[in-house]
């Protein structure tokens, strides 16, 4: 059993986006900070747990307020301005996000222009005496005649006249009171026109009430007009409020951020801030600054006892409006400058909206779209991009990956000066190939024809084109609208697979595999050898943890490294080696079994007790004797002396290779006979023949014969030869 333990894997991804932007992952999009993960399949089918850190940063907003003189210029981000105006810069922040800057620039003029910038003075005057008030004007030239129309409070204050002063002293002038409204007129100025700076161009002189309060002095903007050069009038009026409370009271008037202008419909915001004040309580005034009433919470209202005063869905009707905001401090009452409250007409623009690149993209190309702005206002805009309702940007531009077909984006335009334009589109995106699996991979064994690489599933028209580590293969299918495969293959790499659709949009399929090669099996096997029947040898395999023999004839085990062989014939074994990774070598052994030879100790033998020592002699050469009266085994040598009187069995022994052969013979030792005299006598001249001589002669004659056994028999012959 080969069991392969694939490893999960853990992948962490730290991302950073700005707000409103959103980021992908894993099928959603998450545009508020934090931590997700997502369990997924890696190439080997484990889990894969993606970890994605997200923080989102926030897009930042800033407002600088700069005046210059005429002819002077404000260098602001490496450019020079000259002209009044609000210039709006999309810069980024440290977060990298979007830092919007709007620089408020007014460009004072210098005497010769026909303007007007004139302001009511804030007084703290003593109960019961007179109270004198300044108009200033902060600048005023080619002025040849204005009317000034101012309201106050004559529940606190009492109008006893003007005083001319400066430039205008001497210079015919009308004063008159309507109820709580004073009219001034200077008509006919001598020398033709007025040009001041920061000077006092009247006095206006009260009598303060015993009871102290606060008279805000506001000016009505329908009864003040003023005159330039040959009756002309001057359009550049600006009109700064004022106000006269207790001079025993020490909490410092609260600033505001002047006159309101918006456009209908919109929100209006009005601010004050100051130091030591316990509680506040907006009040507006819908007759131009006449008179003013408490404001409360309700429709369209909200924050009237705090600091910041918001008005919502303002309505032409509120034209003209003043607010003013009366605080209580540690240090008495006081109130904040009034403010008057302009709303504009907003005027309707359609917008065209271009997409770069244009057409139908594939899903998930970038694509920036933009707005084409046709009206008068180039500096000052704002945006508001959305996407099937849902805000998507505030920047010139909206670039978007994101974006499905039939989605519809928006963009609304608001200027400064109340012109507003929106545009729709509908977005045409060409789907990208749907994401299939890619499957097979592995290792194999080299020799073997390799591994499957395939598709989980394929779309008809699709086309999908097989990569190896990230360079495209030759390897293209047309899909079928089922699962495809690409073949075995054999080249070590990653392989990933890219679909291609009709219309070009293109998609990298989910996951890839990686081929490789398994550790080939080096394994050695015993050499070949020779053997006689009947004879064993033992086989020795290495390399592997599995062994597999053949033929299985003849051994002790054929699955074991190192059988014993015992084959009857020549034989060629083969051994089958497998590694841990299933691959295999197949070596082979030749056992030859050679044949036995004749072994031969000759024939029986039979020797004479007598005789000396007889050698024994056997084929093949080589072996040894044994047995009684053999007195040199290896020479063969038999002594009948040592093995006495008998018959013995002497055995020849021949050793081939641990195999003992043996053959027997039987060595008979004889006795010699018992001598024999023969007693004869013969007349002359007879003869006596004896062991095959003719004697004639008296004498004792001896031969020596064999007896039937073979051995020494002597006979004496004792011959008389009578005469």
């Amino acid at each position: 059993l080969l069991v392969v333990v694939k490893q999960p894997s853990a992948t962490t991804i730290t991302q950073s986006i700005c707000a409103p932007n959103s980021y992908s992952f894993n099928g959603q999009s998450y545009s508020a900070t934090g931590t997700y993960t997502a369990t997924l399949t890696n190439a080997v089918g484990c889990d894969s747990i993606v970890t994605l850190n997200l923080t989102v940063n926030q897009p930042s907003a800033t407002t600088i307020n700069r005046s210059i003189c005429l002819g002077d210029s404000l260098m602001f981000q490496g450019q020079a301005y000259t002209t009044s105006g609000t210039y709006t810069f999309n810069l980024t922040n440290a977060d990298g996000c979007d830092s919007v800057v709007t620089l408020n620039l007014i460009v004072s003029p210098n005497l010769g222009d026909s303007v007007a910038s004139i302001s009511i003075g804030v007084v703290q005057g003593t109960p019961g005496s007179t109270v004198s008030v300044p108009v200033v004007a902060g600048s005023i030239s080619q002025v040849t005649n204005f009317n000034f129309s101012i309201y106050f409070d004559n529940s606190i204050l009492t109008y006893q006249g003007i005083r001319a002063v400066n430039s205008l002293q001497g210079q015919p002038v009308i004063d008159n009171l309507s109820g709580n409204q004073i009219n001034i007129g200077y008509f006919n100025i001598l020398g033709a026109n007025v040009s001041a700076c920061s000077d006092t161009i009247l006095w206006l002189d009260f009598t303060y009430s015993g009871a102290g309060g606060i008279s805000p002095l506001v000016w009505n903007e329908s009864g003040t007009q003023v005159g330039g050069l040959l009756g002309s009038a001057v359009s550049d009026v600006r009109l700064f409020n004022g106000m006269v409370y207790g001079a025993g009271v020490t909490t410092p008037v609260p600033s505001n951020n002047g006159d309101i202008r918006v456009c209908e419909l919109s929100e209006a915001r009005l601010v004050v801030s100051g130091s030591g004040i316990s509680s506040y309580q907006w009040k507006v005034s819908t007759d131009g600054g006449s008179s003013f009433v408490n404001l409360y919470d309700g429709f369209g209202v909200t924050g009237s006892q705090s600091d910041s005063l918001v008005l919502s869905d303002v309505t032409l009707l509120m034209d003209g409006n003043v607010y003013l905001c009366y605080v209580n401090g540690v240090g008495g009452p006081t109130a904040s400058i009034a403010q008057r409250l302009r709303v504009s007409v907003i005027t309707g623009l359609n917008v065209a909206i271009t997409a770069q690149p244009s057409g139908a993209q594939c899903l998930g190309t970038m694509v920036t779209y933009s707005a084409l702005w046709t009206g008068a206002a180039t500096t000052g805009l704002s945006y508001l991009w959305t996407i099937n309702g849902i805000s998507a940007g505030t920047d010139s531009v909206l670039m978007r990956n994101d974006l499905f077909d039939g989605d519809i984006i928006e963009v609304e335009i608001n200027s400064q000066n109340c012109e507003v334009g929106s545009g729709r589109d509908t977005i045409q995106v060409e789907p990208l190939p749907i994401p299939q699996l890619v499957t097979g991979g592995g290792s194999y064994c080299i020799g073997q024809p390799g591994v499957l690489v395939g598709l989980s599933g394929s779309e008809i028209g699709v086309r999908y084109v097989l990569d190896l580590n990230g360079t495209a293969t030759t390897d293209t299918i047309l899909g079928t609208g089922t699962g495809l495969t690409f073949g075995l293959r054999t080249a070590i790499g990653t392989y990933s697979i890219r679909a291609i659709s009709l219309v070009g949009c293109f998609s990298t399929m989910v996951g890839s595999v990686l081929v490789n090669t398994y550790p080939i099996v080096v394994g050695t096997v015993s050499g070949d050898t020779a053997i006689y029947p009947g004879q064993s040898v033992a086989l020795q395999a290495t390399g592997g943890i599995h062994y597999r023999w053949s033929p299985s004839i003849g051994l002790s085990n054929d699955s074991i490294s190192n059988p014993v062989a015992s084959p009857i014939v020549t034989t060629q074994y083969s051994v089958v080696i497998t590694n841990l990774f299933g691959c295999t070598d197949t070596l082979s052994v030749l056992i030859t079994v050679l044949p036995l030879p004749a072994l031969n100790a000759g024939i029986d033998t039979t020797v004479c007790i007598n005789s000396d020592t007889v050698r024994l002699t056997g084929t093949p050469s080589g072996g040894s004797w044994s047995g009684q009266g053999i007195v040199d085994n290896l020479n063969g040598l038999f002594s009948p002396r040592a093995a006495g009187i008998g018959a013995y069995p002497i055995v020849y022994s021949l050793t081939l290779q641990n195999l003992i052969l043996t053959d027997t013979i039987v060595v008979v030792v004889s006795d010699t006979s018992a001598p024999v005299s023969i007693f004869q006598t013969i007349c002359a001249p007879s003869s006596y023949t004896f062991n095959g001589q003719t004697l004639t002669t008296s004498g004792t004659y001896t031969a020596t014969l064999t007896n039937a056994a073979g051995c020494d028999s002597v006979i004496t012959l004792n011959l008389t030869v009578n005469q």
